[in-house]
């Protein structure tokens, strides 16, 4: 209901998830694309949500690509979590999983890494069946899904790695008395060619994100771990104050800890939870273009916490389960029918918008964003489906500009498209520098946000006004005659 009934669901990162989908397809067929942007090769790992929303929008349209992409988000979370409380054998509660399904990630709309979390779930089930009962259609099940999570997401595949080499490892040390000496050494052999291969592959990807050895060095992890207090666990992208989920994490674990000490939870999953939260302390929060490291880690020790969750409180956790859905629900959806009636108008002009120009956008929110507090904000990227409606060549997309996408900008659109990005880095107040910077680029429509310390009035006195409402307006940047 969610999801469904608004007629977009609007998420931040949603659009531009969108618009790198409509260029990498675009890219075989228009012309005028091809000037500016080119696809990546080799692929990097955040290509899954490009590659389907290239196959779906065509279809569907980009209204329901998205919903189809946060649908097949909450199927494979309830799925994955599910199978994957089954095979743990530790008398535990699948229906822990939808304690943490609607969470601030999915409002943000990074799809790649909800898509992931649901992988890593069943990737992590069919491991432990693997482990459990080996066979050759498992094992090519996992490499399938170990292929597949590599091109969804890389910090989750590197979370994946991290829980199987603890898993195969707590495996080995059952067996290894049982097994003649060659054998234990092809094991542990396998264990470090395994361990070798993933370090290689994250490494090189970190580095490629132009990850720099001051950003992953001790010095910064030491610092960064000082940093940390109680009131600082609870780093999640949110709307609001969201107190109650920080309440509801904070039984989880102190739930689950409790049932660690009593034995009625393996070692084995204990040292998978305990090295999520040593991670979580001591890892940096951005780490190339990667951001929000120690949100991730959260959600995905709180979500396997949450299956951890005995199965015998069932009536109570269903219970709960309920009331928190009904809460989401009371609290978005309102939200939800708001921000598509403030989007209406504008999407209403793109329509009419000369076709394939050059478009870039003034979101207002980066101006001034040091005194906000960390959050969802669904209109950041909205110029971006104002481009795909005008079939425009947009010089705003965060995701293209990154080099972590399917999609990169040529150097003609590239220099532009950081000459924009400089004005709100540095949060350029002077409205003469605004628009010298936009003159200085092939823009032909600009999308502004009227919001934060932005000089907005100036700039929409200057520029002629196509459409203005309370929120945005978007105007034409020619020169008036």
């Amino acid at each position: 209901m969610l999801i469904w009934t608004p007629s977009r669901f609007l998420t931040q990162d949603g659009p531009s998830h969108l618009y790198t989908a409509k260029i990498f397809r675009g890219l075989s067929t228009d012309l005028h694309l091809q000037d500016c942007y080119q696809k990546a090769t080799p692929p990097p790992p955040n290509s899954l949500t490009t590659w389907l929303g290239a196959l779906l929008s065509p279809v569907f349209g980009n209204v329901i690509t998205e919903k189809i992409w946060a649908t097949v988000y909450v199927l494979l979370v309830a799925g994955g979590g599910g199978y994957l409380a089954s095979v743990m054998d530790c008398a535990s509660s699948s229906l822990g999983i939808y304690l943490f399904l609607l969470n601030p990630f999915l409002f943000a709309g990074f799809w790649n890494f909800n898509l992931a979390v649901g992988i890593f779930l069943l990737g992590l089930g069919t491991t432990i069946r693997a482990l459990q009962r080996p066979s050759p259609a498992r094992s090519l099940f996992l490499l399938v899904l170990g292929g597949s999570l590599y091109f969804t997401h890389l910090f989750v595949f590197a979370a994946y790695l991290l829980v199987s080499l603890i898993l195969l490892l707590a495996k080995g040390k059952d067996r290894a008395g049982k097994w003649r000496r060659s054998a234990t050494v092809l094991f542990y052999s396998l264990v470090f060619l395994l361990s070798a291969v993933g370090a290689v592959i994250i490494w090189h990807n970190m580095r490629s994100f132009q990850a720099s050895g001051d950003q992953i060095g001790l010095p910064r992890l030491l610092a960064q771990w000082a940093r940390n207090s109680v009131a600082e666990m609870d780093v999640w992208y949110r709307y609001g104050e969201q107190w109650i989920l920080t309440v509801l994490q904070a039984a989880v674990l102190v739930a689950v800890l409790w049932r660690i000490s009593r034995g009625e939870i393996p070692r084995r999953y204990a040292a998978v939870l305990a090295a999520f939260l040593l991670f979580f302390f001591f890892a940096p929060d951005q780490l190339g273009v990667a951001m929000a490291i120690k949100a991730r880690l959260w959600l995905l020790a709180v979500i396997l916490a949450a299956l951890w969750l005995p199965s015998r409180w069932n009536t109570w956790i269903g219970a709960l389960c309920a009331l928190l859905l009904c809460w989401h629900l009371w609290h978005i959806l309102p939200l939800q029918l708001r921000w598509n009636r403030q989007l209406d108008p504008l999407l209403e002009a793109s329509r009419k918008l000369e076709r394939d120009q050059v478009q870039a956008s003034l979101m207002g929110i980066y101006w001034g964003r040091a005194s906000l507090k960390p959050g969802i904000y669904p209109f950041v990227h909205i110029d971006q489906l104002v481009a795909a409606e005008s079939n425009g060549i947009s010089l705003s997309s965060n995701q293209i500009l990154s080099s972590a996408f399917p999609v990169r900008y040529l150097d003609s659109c590239k220099s532009s498209a950081w000459q924009m990005a400089h004005l709100f880095e540095r949060e350029v107040s002077s409205p003469e520098v605004i628009i010298n910077a936009v003159a200085a680029s092939p823009v032909r429509y600009v999308v502004i946000e009227k919001a934060g310390t932005l000089p907005w009035p100036d700039l929409i006195r200057r520029w002629r006004v196509i459409v203005e409402t309370a929120d945005f307006a978007l105007v034409d940047v020619r020169p008036r005659t």
